[in-house]
């Protein structure tokens, strides 16, 4: 599962109808998340070039109108699973420990 604010490296940039800016192994950041009928869609910050808003693949229901590209999140994987704020906290904790079992 992604988070807004994760860093992510696209995975698969093949099969689009129209030219993006999407490189394979770039990096992103992870702006947005939508959930549609088929798919989680992520907006990585990459501006669309052309047309009005993104629409569901499966029902044709707009999805969004903003000026973003948004993606299936199945083009990217993230860098790292587990915040490196989350890892340090962990980290102390387990020094902690062991100083108190000493």
């Amino acid at each position: 599962m992604f988070y807004i604010g994760q860093e992510v490296v696209c995975i698969n940039n093949k099969g689009f109808r129209y030219p993006t800016s999407l490189k394979q192994g770039g990096k992103y950041i992870i702006q947005g998340i939508q959930k549609t009928c088929h798919a989680i869609i992520v907006n990585v910050g990459i501006k669309r070039t052309r047309g009005s808003g993104i629409n569901c693949a499966t029902c044709n229901r707009q999805v969004t109108t903003d000026e973003f590209h948004w993606f299936n999140s199945n083009r990217f994987a993230p860098i790292e699973s587990i915040p490196a704020s989350h890892e340090i906290a962990v980290k102390k904790l387990i020094e902690e420990s062991q100083t108190i079992l000493n």
